[in-house]
């Protein structure tokens, strides 16, 4: 019966009877030795064997193109590798891997960097805003490049006396806001006046300012003050130790808003970080040819919540809290947006991330790290013009048809809280820049939470 015993006897009974294995071995190792050589260059000196020269063949239009190594020089190249030494005399190897030559062409440098740095381009639009054709490039992050958009963007600077730059419909949030931050008015609650005194070392009665009854409790007020003094250690510690700007918005900036904010039932804040702008909605610079940038997102925004599970930070918040206008404005923004939109387009402000698509946007804040305030304030107004292109898209009108509610925003920087005020004049957007709101280093936070 046919065994492996067979077959070995087989072999040894063919095998050159003339040599002895101590020969046939001794040969062998020379001829691994001579392929290490021609192989692993000593230092100071080049390798022995010299490489055939490519081959080329021609290309339809008579010019040579290079094809790919000799068969035989890729099988001996193949052999050698297989019975090299490793790390044989502390030498390096120099093994270069020789791909097959493309079966069509390839793009040249030039065009492919080109391709990999440019985004989708937009049109000049006319009337309504477009949604397809050639598009031109988005902005970059530089502030002259905002003039040129095909709803420029410009910032000024309020006066003090502010109220006659300002639109009607933000005189009255104008009012409330400037005195708490120019002069410190009615930023403390007057349940802990004693305690906030320790901390400050000299306060003004006109600082105080009483709570309404159903907060009246001291309690209450006390657990926001160590709320405020959490949040500044929590500053401190990332301000000191160089916390990156995810940092500062899980631990300062995210606390702050979810204090401020807990006494609305219809505001919260959510977390924008990918809250990606739709290229139909990305505010465009006709006829230019700048470096396109992907669509920038912002860290958070304020958002109008008309249902109590429109937001999962507000568990002890129910559906009673809610009144039936509260509903019927939730179901027209619904069907406007799931019946009366183009596919991809289906959601109510500029972005499609899926916590924002029914929840209508009224302030956006940026954060920034190292004192970088001319880029928050770009990014802001970037994503500011894509909103307003959104809104026009969606009412099916000319951008500079109709003008627009001042939208508030806030840029964070660090400990320093600014706001500003996009306004729409018509043919562009005007952002006034305000004086710091507060800051998380000290109990100025008051003032934020207040405002």
């Amino acid at each position: 019966m046919y065994n492996t015993l067979d077959a070995v006897k087989a072999w040894l009974e063919n095998a050159n009877a003339s040599q002895t294995p101590k020969q046939i071995l001794g040969r062998r190792q020379r001829q691994i030795e001579s392929a290490d050589d021609a192989m692993i260059p000593t230092p100071g000196s080049s390798a022995r064997r010299t490489p055939s020269p490519s081959k080329k063949r021609r290309a339809d239009d008579g010019s040579a193109i290079p094809t790919g190594p000799d068969p035989e020089e890729v099988a001996q190249d193949a052999d050698n590798i297989g019975t090299s030494r490793p790390f044989g005399g502390f030498q390096s190897v120099d093994l270069v891997h020789r791909l097959p030559p493309p079966t069509r062409p390839l793009p040249s440098v030039t065009t492919a960097v080109s391709a990999s740095r440019s985004g989708p381009t937009q049109s000049r639009p006319s009337g309504s805003p477009s949604r397809s054709g050639t598009r031109s490039r988005s902005p970059t992050k530089r502030p002259q490049h905002l003039d040129r958009l095909e709803k420029p963007v410009r910032f000024g600077e309020l006066l003090d006396n502010a109220l006659p730059q300002l639109p009607q419909d933000v005189t009255n949030l104008w009012k409330v806001i400037q005195p708490m931050v120019m002069f410190g008015e009615a930023i403390y609650p007057d349940q802990v006046a004693t305690e906030v005194t320790e901390l400050v070392g000299m306060t003004r009665p006109s600082q105080f300012y009483t709570e309404e009854q159903a907060r009246a409790d001291k309690t209450a007020a006390l657990e926001e003050l160590d709320a405020i003094l959490a949040i500044r250690h929590a500053a401190s510690t990332c301000l000191t130790g160089g916390h990156s700007e995810s940092s500062w918005n899980l631990w300062v900036h995210h606390p702050l808003l979810a204090l401020a904010l807990s006494r609305h039932t219809h505001v919260a804040h959510e977390l924008a970080t990918t809250a990606r702008i739709l290229p139909p909605f990305l505010p465009s610079i006709p006829d230019a040819a700048v470096d396109a940038v992907s669509p920038n997102m912002i860290d958070f925004v304020l958002v109008l919540r008309l249902h109590a599970r429109d937001h999962p930070g507000r568990v002890n918040n129910h559906s009673n809290d809610f009144t039936p206008a509260d509903s019927t404005l939730r179901d027209a923004i619904r069907a406007k947006v799931n019946g009366q939109q183009p596919f991809g387009e289906e959601c109510f402000n500029q972005t499609a991330y899926e916590p924002l698509r029914y929840c209508p946007i009224a302030v956006s804040i940026e954060t920034k790290r190292d004192g970088n305030f001319e880029e928050g304030r770009v990014q802001l107004a970037v994503w500011t013009a894509a909103w307003h292109k959104r809104m026009a898209i969606l009412n099916d009108l000319p951008a500079t048809a109709q003008r627009l509610v001042t939208l508030p925003l806030l840029l964070v920087v660090d400990h320093e809280w600014k706001l500003l005020f996009a306004c729409d004049r018509g043919e562009c957007i005007v952002s006034f820049y305000f004086l710091s709101l507060s800051h998380t280093c000290d109990t100025h936070v008051y003032t934020r939470t207040c405002t």
